[in-house]
This record gives structure tokens, C-alpha cells and sequence, in this order.
């Protein structure tokens, strides 16, 4: 039916537009049922293998939803998705707007960030969140503000997350995994004298060892810390 309907349209009227809205809903309906969601995602990925089939019918293909499911499968079918949710240009149709969190946000808390309060501890249920347009600018602020104790990277793309680990000057980089992990004792280290955000350096006779230094890259794949 579904390829019925997108040759129909082409043949009256040219290229079809598909637009597909929360198309995460069918799996999030059922999150708890994994036989259920099994089930579903198999039938969204061959639903999308439909559209890979008649890609020369379609002029573009526009999904939306909120949640973001990975190695699941769904969109094996398909290939050249373009994730625009963190792009500049459409920041007027996706993400949240601070009007749209109006009245459903404590209003004390949404605040516009200003430059001081980017690596300032609320100690509180608080954060400040910068945009960046790409992994450079990333690299860029990460680097300006860092303590040098932990940093982490939250990536699919192996190659940001590898040179995101190669250029931060930090004690701790993590790939995908939050840094709470940084500590003496799930390092296997024993119990827990102190961190050293420094670069020590050697007493007497040095060779190569000793005017190196080291650090510690973790590489994971969402795992809290127990």
C-alpha cells in the first residue's frame, strides 16, 4: 500500500516528500516489552527499507522524534541520513526553545549562560550548556576550560572521539562514558590518595622515561558508575 501510494504521487505530481513524525514513539510505547520492541523494530526497518527502494521517487525523506536509538537496527536499510538536530541553520525547527521550556522548567534555572559560569560548581542540580557547530569548536572550548582532571566525549563518530582523546590535555579522557569513573579504586589502584591534575616531573638522573608523562584515555559505551 505505502509503495502504492509514494509511485501514485510521483506519477501525478513528481518527487514525493515523506515526512515522518516521532518516529521513535512506536518503541518508546513499549519500552519496557522487548519482545514488543523487538517486533517493532524489525517492522520499522523493513519500512525503511521500502523508502531505500524507491529513493528515485522521493525528493527528500524528513524524520523527527526525541529520542535517539542506536544499534538497534532501525535505519540499516538506509544510508546518507543527515542529523540536522545540532545544526545552526535549522535551530528554528528543532531542539528546545526557551520559550518551549517556559512554564514547564523552573523558571530559575533558565537563565542565559554567561562566560563566568562555564566551569563554575553550583554544587547544586545545575549545569551550563554551550552549543558548539562542530568538533573543532568543541575541541576549542573544552580546551579553554578545562581543570585537567577529566573530560569526556559523548559520540558515535569514532573519528571525533579519537581525536577528541588525542588533543585534550586531561588527566582522564573518556569516550562515552561519564567521568565519575575517575578514581583511584575502579582503577584498580587501590585505595585513593589524590588525583594529580599536574604533569609531575623527575628528581635526579632522567632518560627518556622521565621526561615523559602519561594519561588515561577510557573508552565505553554509556556504562555508570556502580
Amino acid at each position: 500500500m505505502f509503495k502504492k501510494l509514494i509511485y501514485t504521487l510521483y506519477e501525478k505530481f513528481g518527487q514525493v516528500v515523506v515526512l515522518i513524525d516521532e518516529y521513535d514513539c512506536p518503541i518508546t510505547e513499549y519500552i519496557d516489552n522487548i519482545k514488543m520492541v523487538d517486533k517493532v523494530r524489525k517492522f520499522l526497518r523493513n519500512f525503511y527499507i521500502t523508502l531505500k527502494t524507491y529513493s528515485k521517487y522521493l525528493k527528500f525523506v524528513f524524520i523527527t522524534g526525541i529520542s535517539k536509538f542506536t544499534k538497534v537496527g532501525i535505519f540499516s536499510g538506509l544510508n546518507n541520513l543527515n542529523d540536522i538536530s545540532i545544526d545552526d541553520k535549522y535551530g528554528d525547527i528543532v531542539g528546545y526553545t526557551h520559550k518551549a521550556l517556559e512554564g514547564n522548567y523552573p523558571a530559575e534555572l533558565l537563565q542565559q549562560a554567561l562566560p563566568e559560569h562555564f566551569g563554575y560548581e553550583f554544587q547544586a542540580y545545575k549545569l551550563s550548556i554551550k552549543t558548539v557547530n562542530d568538533i573543532d569548536e568543541a575541541i576549542q572550548f573544552v580546551s579553554s576550560m578545562t581543570s585537567k582532571h577529566s573530560e569526556s566525549i559523548v559520540s558515535e563518530n569514532k573519528e571525533a572521539c579519537n581525536r577528541y582523546a588525542r588533543v585534550i590535555d586531561a588527566a582522564c579522557v573518556y569516550q562515552n562514558l561519564p567521568t565519575s569513573w575517575t578514581d583511584g579504586a575502579q582503577f584498580g589502584l587501590g585505595a585513593e590518595i589524590g588525583i594529580s591534575t599536574q604533569k609531575l616531573h623527575a628528581r635526579g638522573p632522567m632518560a627518556l622515561r622521565e621526561i615523559t608523562t602519561y594519561k588515561y584515555i577510557i573508552i565505553g559505551d554509556g556504562q555508570t558508575r556502580p
